[in-house]
């Protein structure tokens, strides 16, 4: 998905006539809009001409980056050839990328499909990163901040049962819909395996410690039923609980 906020029609339509065989693009014809979209349909990408009214494209993309629902979001702005002033405002906004007018169609395109490409292969190491357990080095402040307190919340009540995803988007000041599309773009997962992940190793810490059995465990760990439990674990680390705690406790051995 593609957003082009430009206030020119012409050049507005010209820019979606180039991308839209390929890309599901919306638009948007002043910054405010722009916004708007931004939050709501949550693109792979931004493409934002600069000189705007009311909100111009640096504001556009200081809000984009500072917001935990769309900070992901890689942002081109299109400037004149000889502005370095708003390139360097750009730059400290956050800016990823800056297209000279007037541009080649061929290079906005390969500049495009590169930064879609760097996001995959961020996606890829994020995700990694969760399943290891690894800290998630994000590029930006905002985006740290959000995976940070995305594992806070999830520790801090994953003990409950009813802890949902719903409960989980409330706390993070965000729609359901918008946590699950950040999710799919950061790291290719929906939060609820996420919170299933969580607890299933943290499930595996208190096995490993061996102060609870498995029926205590599963209650600690958030899980509704036993047996839901022990399907979970065993599809998650490939072995039952029993099985799990009698391997360490030979391995211990």
């Amino acid at each position: 998905i593609i957003l082009i906020v430009e206030d020119s029609g012409d050049l507005r339509n010209y820019l979606k006539s180039v991308f839209q065989t390929y890309y599901e693009v919306y638009t948007a014809a002043d910054g405010n809009e722009g916004l708007k979209i931004a939050e709501l349909k949550l693109p792979d990408l931004i493409i934002s001409d600069i000189m705007m009214p009311e909100i111009d494209g640096i504001e556009l993309c200081a809000q984009v980056k500072k917001k935990m629902s769309t900070s992901h979001i890689p942002v081109i702005l299109l400037t004149a050839k000889a502005d370095i002033e708003h390139k360097i405002k750009g730059t400290e906004t956050g800016a990823d990328a800056y297209i000279e007018k007037p541009f080649n169609e061929k290079y906005l395109i390969a500049v495009v499909e590169n930064l879609i490409s760097q996001r995959e292969k961020l996606r890829k190491k994020y995700s990694e990163s969760l399943n290891t357990g690894d800290s998630v080095d994000t590029v930006n402040t905002t985006d740290k901040k959000f995976v940070t307190k995305t594992l806070q919340i999830i520790k801090e009540k994953m003990s409950n049962p009813e802890f949902t995803v719903e409960i989980l988007a409330k706390e993070l000041g965000m729609s359901r819909t918008q946590l699950f599309r950040k999710f799919k773009v950061m790291f290719d997962i929906n939060p609820n395996e996420l919170i299933r992940s969580e607890r299933l190793k943290f499930a595996r810490k208190l096995l490993i410690e061996k102060e609870y059995n498995v029926n205590e465990v599963a209650d600690r760990s958030g899980f509704s039923s036993t047996s839901y439990f022990i399907t979970s674990f065993k599809k998650y680390f490939g072995e039952t609980p029993n099985k799990f705690v009698q391997k360490h406790k030979n391995h211990k051995n």
